[in-house]
């Protein structure tokens, strides 16, 4: 649970979210939530990150998806 506290405060720095991480608050479309994840893995790719991140604290609990 550190390491995902520690990346979350690392992506609040930024002004702005980027293309590879969203930050999303009771946002969940099951049907969706694949293709959303790919899309931002394929953006975090293409500007040479390792990782993609979203952020989205649903039902009062936050979570962290990576990949």
């Amino acid at each position: 649970m550190d390491m995902a506290i520690d990346i979350i405060k690392e992506l609040r720095e930024y002004d702005s979210e980027r293309e590879w991480f969203e930050f999303k608050v009771n946002w969940f479309v099951a049907d969706e939530f694949g293709e959303y994840i790919s899309a931002l893995s394929n953006s975090a790719a293409i500007v040479g990150r390792k990782y993609a991140y979203f952020v989205s604290e649903t039902f009062f609990r936050p979570i962290l998806c990576w990949g």
